[in-house]
């Protein structure tokens, strides 16, 4: 077995695993379908060049499937900065990468039709006319989902931008690499860029889900916090929430999915006067690990909500 080999296996696994993990973290947090098709696009782009490595399959099949996942990127990767940073298209249009995915899956069908798939790659790794033309719209829609990821953590500043600044220019790596295997001439029939796609996934996991993406906490306790008689509003150790309980939504008027992400601090300020807010801290070895706000209602709301509940 080659490094080569080792590694696409391991970028498959921890693709495989983190999407299986992140469409299980319910639906609180905006994106986390779109999170988990671009790592499963991800894994199919690993898989065509772990399959052909290990003679499992020919090169060519090898190609065309490593092809569906390269196509598949830039469309899912553009989704999700827009979930991200919050952009109104994704919220009045959420299939909008659907639409931006169907040029490259027509270019990616017409390698299964002759004389056809001559134009798109006429030699194993001697890209066609068609595949040139499409290759800056590929580049130029990773390029447009960085941008949206930095400009959106320049808008939040501080710590709580910083994390999408990374991701911005992490998804960066990829994309020299496979520009610098392509300029060269496809050396070795051995595309780079999968090696280069999970750290870029584990800083938007990061992200994403700030209290943890393999936080699978059975559904029987989700309910009993989102059930309990006072508001609860639970953030990372930076200040980042990750989950808000029914009555703290109600009381700050705010739904879950917006207040994922932001700032603990600056949803406290929100807080409505008559709601008496606490706060306190979650420590592991003297280090802080989460945070947590307690909005305690009036005597008669917390009554209307006990008779709603």
């Amino acid at each position: 077995m080659s490094l080569f080999s080792l590694v696409l296996e391991l970028n498959m696994l921890v693709a495989l695993f983190g999407a299986g993990a992140a469409l299980l973290r319910g639906s609180d947090v905006a994106g986390r379908r779109t999170f988990a098709l671009l790592l499963l696009t991800g894994a199919i782009w690993c898989a065509g060049g772990l399959l052909a490595d290990r003679d499992l399959i020919d090169s060519w099949a090898g190609l065309r499937l490593s092809m569906l996942g390269l196509v598949l990127v830039g469309p899912l990767w553009i989704g999700l900065a827009a979930h991200m940073a919050r952009w109104p298209v994704a919220r009045r249009i959420p299939w909008f990468p659907a639409a931006l995915s169907l040029p490259g899956l027509l270019l990616w069908l017409l390698l299964f039709v002759e004389p056809w798939s001559a134009a798109v790659m006429p030699q194993l790794g001697q890209p066609g006319p068609l595949w040139r033309a499409f290759t800056p719209f590929a580049y130029a829609m990773i390029l447009a989902g960085s941008t949206l990821h930095v400009m959106s953590g320049l808008q939040r500043g501080g710590s709580r931008g910083a994390p999408s600044i990374a991701i911005g220019l992490s998804a960066l790596l990829p994309l020299a690499a496979h520009v610098s295997w392509t300029w060269f001439g496809f050396p070795d029939g051995r595309d780079p860029t999968p090696l280069f796609l999970t750290p870029v996934g584990l800083a938007l996991a990061g992200a994403l889900f700030p209290g943890g993406l393999f936080d699978v906490r059975p559904l029987a306790q989700r309910e009993l916090i989102d059930h309990l008689p006072l508001g609860i509003v639970m953030a990372d150790r930076s200040g980042r929430v990750f989950a808000v309980n029914m009555h703290a939504e109600m009381a700050l008027s705010l739904p879950r999915a917006e207040a994922i992400g932001r700032a603990l601090d600056a949803i406290m300020a929100e807080a409505p006067d008559r709601y008496r807010v606490e706060q306190s801290e979650v420590r592991v070895a003297g280090r802080v690990v989460a945070r947590f706000a307690f909005l305690h209602a009036p005597p008669e709301t917390a009554l209307r909500h006990e008779t709603a509940a």
